[in-house]
């Protein structure tokens, strides 16, 4: 068997187990990573995005018409900024990795 359809197999296997039997978690192996007040409300772009949603679609036209937003500007709002494709030159040292199907 090669060691890509093993590996396939114990990633199949693995989901088949349940992911957290006993129900508990969180930060309690990294405390210093929570964020006890949530996220925060009043940050410009929560304050704009409340602002738009309680908008008529007739009110939305005419502030993003008035406020000369692009359509560009408006999808990235809406949706998110698009993936961004990046090239790296990267060299790894270490040693060789040895294949077993060969």
């Amino acid at each position: 068997m090669n060691e890509e359809l093993s590996q396939e197999l114990g990633t199949t296997e693995q989901v088949r187990q349940i992911p957290n039997p006993t129900g508990k978690g969180g930060f309690g192996d990294n405390p210093q990573n929570i964020n006890p007040g949530g996220r925060p409300t009043n940050s410009m772009k929560s304050y704009l995005a409340r602002k738009l949603a309680n908008m008529s679609d007739e009110d939305k036209e005419k502030f993003l018409k008035e406020h000369k937003v692009s359509g560009k500007d408006q999808i990235e709002f809406g949706e998110g900024k698009a993936k961004q494709e990046t090239e790296a030159d990267v060299t790894i040292t270490g040693p060789s990795i040895i294949r077993l199907d060969e």
